[in-house]
């Protein structure tokens, strides 16, 4: 009986996050909405399993675990990326956690020298919640946690998911420096207190490595990054309308190195028969194999098909 009231609210709660997502009406973004999410998101975050699948150690930044001090980005942060984070560092943070938009920012001539200055300073935890995240592969994150679905990270409203096996099939081909995390979809809400708790859950299980300078060594542009031969690129509208320009900046950042292409699509905007003509043109244009690693689906799509 319990399981099924508790199944039963959850498919309430999620239908309400829907319609919060999908219309955004002030009478549905009240505090009563907040408050209940914050309740959700502290509590449950104890009880959910929290798998470490992808461990080459945490750098060593020599901050012992009770020093450590979380700092989260939420979507609704809005406001100067740098000044917010330039903020936290001065305030002593040295666990930054990341969504969407702050990710995305790291791959702008702004955002990578702002992640030299964070550097030395401060670990970055990416939460990522699909193929919207595929850029932040090639620049190294300390720590990447995948909300998952029946195999899947998704996104709310965007229809980008990507399995988790392929997520961390590419990290052993790139042989990323970066530890990857998974927890329930259900458990992690972006919500300060449950990605804070949950990035504590994650630290307490890790050992120390040293630092590497390799990790670094990539190359990143807007929504676009190279690491050890691999390029990762999401492909919003601006690169669909204009693919020249995603082929010029992949020949700047050096293409004699580039042994495959990885792609993810915003399929809110983009067909996927349409994505594979474009990857298809793509390889032929660069010679370079091309390959698509995202799926059309949002959170709720995953849950309720079959398969």
């Amino acid at each position: 009986m319990f399981r099924k009231t508790f199944y039963l609210l959850l498919i309430i709660l999620g239908f309400y996050i829907y319609c919060l997502i999908n219309y955004p009406y002030s009478f549905l973004q009240n505090s009563l909405y907040k408050e209940a999410l914050s309740f959700y998101g502290s509590n449950i975050s104890d009880f959910a399993e929290i798998k470490v699948v992808y461990n080459p150690g945490l750098r060593d930044l020599g901050i012992e675990k009770e020093e450590v001090r979380v700092k989260v980005f939420l979507p609704v942060d809005k406001g100067d990326f740098v000044v917010q984070i330039n903020r936290a560092l001065r305030e002593g943070y040295n666990t930054l956690v990341e969504c969407s938009a702050f990710d995305s920012f790291h791959t702008t001539s702004e955002g990578q020298i702002l992640l030299k200055n964070m550097r030395d300073k401060a670990y970055r935890v990416v939460i990522f919640d699909g193929g919207h995240h595929l850029p932040t592969l090639g620049m190294n994150p300390d720590i990447i946690i995948m909300p998952e679905i029946k195999g899947y990270t998704a996104h709310s409203y965007m229809h980008d998911a990507i399995k988790i096996k392929a997520v961390l099939a590419l990290a052993e081909k790139a042989d990323l420096k970066t530890v990857i995390a998974v927890a329930p979809r259900w458990a992690l809400v972006k919500d300060d207190a449950n990605l804070r708790l949950m990035v504590e859950r994650v630290l307490e299980q890790l050992e120390k490595r040293s630092s590497s300078a390799s990790a670094f060594n990539f190359w990143a542009d807007k929504r676009i990054s190279k690491f050890n031969g691999l390029v990762f690129a999401y492909i919003n509208y601006e690169y669909y309308e204009n693919k020249d320009k995603l082929e010029g900046l992949i020949k700047r950042g050096g293409q004699n190195d580039i042994t495959e292409i990885y792609l993810a699509f915003d399929y809110n905007k983009i067909s996927q028969e349409d994505a594979l003509v474009y990857a298809n043109a793509l390889e032929t244009d660069l010679n370079i194999p091309v390959n698509i690693v995202n799926e059309p689906f949002t959170v709720f799509d995953v849950l309720w098909r079959k398969g």
